[in-house]
């Protein structure tokens, strides 16, 4: 990685992205499973729960990454999926990057203290489950020891920002099942895993704000 691809100068630039209009709606779109689209984007969503996934960023073996995870198998609409760490807003929670932080810490064991919040994306709701999910993003400039929780996470793995920025075809389309049946979704490949819904779409705003970073 070259000096002007480093975890500093990323964190400079990235902060000074977050101060102009995020991408928004209609890149959010672009990833969105055509199934649930009207729900997800026009839906009265007055009745919905808080949620919050962390994006934290941070430096290995000299390229610019994010941790994922895959959940395990269990009986719920989420099971086996790859997501970024995060939850449900707790009572106790102060703001939702509170909540990311503490589900981080809980499912990966990121440190907030280690940390630093640099903003958010664009909030997105996911009709299956009633949530509003919140994407917080932060930036580690330290080496990170993760700890998943084995009742959470099956696997923390790494994505590559500027393999995700790059990916030529982000807007393929693969087979998922779930449980309406099977389903043709737009996803990402990161690390030979199927990346759709929810956290696909997040990412798809994020790739699309990052993009200048690698690409200008």
């Amino acid at each position: 990685m070259t000096n002007n691809r480093s975890i500093n100068n990323f964190d400079s630039w990235l902060k000074q992205r977050l101060q102009e209009p995020l991408p928004g709606p209609d890149v959010q779109r672009e990833m969105a499973p055509f199934a649930d689209a009207f729900d997800r984007f026009e839906a009265d969503r007055r009745n919905a729960r808080q949620s919050a996934v962390l994006i934290n960023v941070m430096e290995s073996a000299g390229r610019l990454c994010f941790p994922l995870i895959q959940r395990p198998v269990y009986q719920g609409v989420h099971s086996g999926q790859v997501g970024l760490p995060g939850g449900k807003q707790d009572e106790g929670d102060q703001s939702v990057v509170a909540t990311a932080l503490r589900e981080a810490n809980e499912e990966i064991g990121l440190l907030a203290e280690t940390v630093q919040v640099v903003g958010e994306l664009t909030d997105l709701f996911v009709p299956v489950s009633n949530f509003i999910i919140q994407p917080v993003i932060s930036v580690c400039k330290q080496p990170v020891d993760f700890q998943p929780d084995p009742r959470e996470v099956e696997e923390i793995f790494l994505c590559d920002l500027e393999e995700l920025v790059l990916q030529q075809e982000p807007s393929a389309r693969t087979e998922v099942s779930t449980g309406k049946g099977k389903l043709e979704v737009p996803f990402f490949e990161v690390g030979g895993k199927v990346v759709w819904g929810a956290t696909a779409i997040i990412l798809g705003e994020f790739r699309s704000l990052c993009a200048p970073y690698f690409t200008d």
